[in-house]
């Protein structure tokens, strides 16, 4: 093919042969990094979500641990206790989620249209200025 090519026009640049698989999946690779990296750091974020909530739940009852002796030795029994400091910490963690979750939604939102903005029109520099 090379020499057809160089037959025909001798100046003509040829870029290196290669399988349609393999270009496919050498376009394909940094995105699957990508995509790998978020899926990591969002996996992390969870992990330290779920530790604040433990830490929350955990505080709040130490704070509570006088409060909740007196419950005891008047007469409640432990499961009124527990479903009491989760019922008050799920509040915290239901406003956590109803706050966080449109603010998060908004920035991946914008995140993404800034990132597909760029692919689409081709010029870095006014899909960036379009997104600050």
């Amino acid at each position: 093919m090379r020499e057809a090519v160089r037959s025909i026009d001798s100046e003509q640049p040829l870029a290196p042969a290669r399988v349609l698989d393999q270009a496919i999946s050498d376009s394909i690779l940094p995105r699957s990094l990508t995509a790998l990296l978020v899926a990591v750091f969002a996996f992390i974020g969870l992990l330290l979500a779920v530790a604040g909530v433990y830490a929350l739940i955990s505080c709040r009852t130490f704070e509570r641990r006088r409060e909740i002796a007196v419950r005891m030795v008047v007469g409640a029994d432990r499961r009124h206790i527990i479903m009491m400091v989760l019922r008050q910490s799920g509040r915290l963690v239901v406003a956590g989620g109803l706050i966080g979750s449109p603010l998060t939604t908004n920035t991946i939102r914008r995140e993404l249209s800034c990132s597909c903005g760029k692919y689409i029109s081709g010029a870095a520099g006014s899909s960036s200025a379009r997104c600050l």
